[in-house]
């Protein structure tokens, strides 16, 4: 379903009752589960880019119009369906708004970092649309472009797109327009080995009270967490290049040998206990989403190291990378999808999706975009960096590493509650090493 070559505008006022919308879609089981804990406390990530040239500030709005019109989640919000005479489930709805944008003087090249801080904890409202929001850095040859978006419309890989995608209409070129996509789970279910991958039994039904009790210690954990603490680092060509063919020869990934620095590094802070990743998995190849549309179309990894049985860095790092491996398929990924489904009701409250999305701890997560394939010059636009995404999991010791590779550059963003020592410098030391080590 394409976006109507004009958004509808001027709502009419029904007596007090909704006014006449039209609805894009239903909302997947991911989106509602982002959505619901969107309700408690801010379930939104931003990606931040800089930018060398003049940008032409007297085209932002024609350009930000011209990006909503490219991708149809860009220009939502999110209603209960039961408002409009349906079934009481959320979807999306269009929205005639523009996105908000902020203009401001870029002083300092980490001005995106203390933007983004405060950006993670500025709540993005599922209504009135869009669920999307920028802050653009400016001086003459320079900018930093900030995107934060509400995670039920995107994911790491959306973001670059739309980073993408603005730069060129920034640059005066044509950017087209992509139609809407059916959610994750619907892609899921028409995948052709759907139904032979599936388990014939039933997924496991979590106990609702105890889910419940979860997700109110969750949310009380996140009232406290209050505004995140954002560090990055770049590392230069040569590292960024020994790490990479030292990973492959190791017979692993950039993403494992992440996974084996931040494992050890939290071991040097908290000796002799088990430490626990999780990694978001980009499922567009595997489920033929090829129009790179703005959506939410992830998996998830988790592995634990035992601090026990301490293995060698590039153990460990091949250890991180079999799990993603066993996680990457229609198999496992209809087995999560109906696990989620089966216990997130469409009354589902969100006591019961913080409690489903928090239910198994973790010590990290780590988003890694990888090597980034997208254009990088645009006219006299060039993209020179980008980093992220960002993303405040608002939990007690709970880490987020961003990871995006640009310009043959690994850049690194660790995102950790105010007050939590950070381990960035930690974890950069030992890639550092990791290119000297054996297996």
């Amino acid at each position: 379903m394409a976006l109507p070559e004009k958004l509808p505008s001027d709502l009419t006022d029904c007596g007090g009752l909704p006014p006449p919308m039209v609805r894009l879609r239903e909302m997947g089981v991911y989106e509602r589960l982002y959505y619901l804990c969107s309700l408690d406390h801010p379930k939104q990530f931003s990606i931040a880019a800089e930018i060398d040239g003049d940008l032409p500030l007297q085209e932002l709005p024609h350009a930000f119009a011209r990006l909503q019109r490219r991708h149809p989640l860009l220009n939502v919000e999110i209603h209960d369906q039961s408002a409009f005479g349906g079934r009481p489930r959320p979807a999306f709805y269009i929205s005639d708004h523009p996105i908000e944008v902020a203009l401001r003087p870029l002083v300092d090249d980490d001005d995106w970092m203390r933007e983004i801080e405060y950006q993670q904890v500025l709540p993005l409202a599922s209504a009135p649309g869009p669920l999307m929001r920028a802050t653009v850095f400016h001086r003459p040859g320079r900018a930093q472009i900030l995107l934060t978006f509400h995670h039920a419309i995107a994911d790491g890989m959306s973001a670059v797109f739309v980073l993408r995608d603005l730069v060129a209409a920034l640059a005066g070129q044509h950017i087209g327009l992509l139609s809407s996509r059916p959610s994750c789970d619907t892609l899921t279910v028409m995948h052709p080995e759907f139904t032979r991958s599936c388990d014939p039994k039933p997924p496991q039904k979590l106990d609702a009270d105890a889910l419940r009790a979860i997700g109110a210690e969750a949310s009380r954990q996140a009232s406290l967490a209050g505004r995140p603490s954002v560090k990055a680092v770049a590392l230069d060509k040569v590292l960024t290049r020994r790490l990479r063919e030292k990973a492959r020869t190791q017979g692993t990934t950039v993403h494992g040998a992440l996974s084996a620095a931040q494992t050890l590094s939290g071991y040097e802070q908290r000796p002799g206990i088990p430490y626990t990743i999780v990694s978001p998995l980009d499922l567009r190849e595997l489920l033929g989403v090829n129009d790179e549309s703005c959506g939410v179309y992830i998996g998830v990894s988790r592995h634990v190291h035992l601090a026990s049985n301490q293995e060698s860095f590039w153990a460990l790092a091949r250890q991180a990378t079999d799990e993603i491996a066993l996680a990457k398929n229609i198999t496992a990924t209809s087995k999560f999808m109906k696990s989620v489904m089966t216990n997130l009701p469409a009354s589902a409250q969100p006591d019961l999706a913080m409690g489903l999305m928090t239910a198994r701890h973790r010590d990290a997560m780590i988003s890694n975009l990888g090597r980034l394939s997208i254009r990088q010059v645009f006219g006299d636009l060039r993209i020179s960096a980008v980093w992220g995404p960002v993303y405040h999991a608002q939990a007690p010791q709970s880490r987020f590493l961003g990871a995006a590779t640009v310009g043959c550059c690994l850049r690194l963003v660790e995102t950790t509650p105010s007050g939590t020592m950070p381990l960035l410098g930690s974890v950069r030391q030992w890639l550092e090493v990791a290119t000297t080590l054996s297996a």
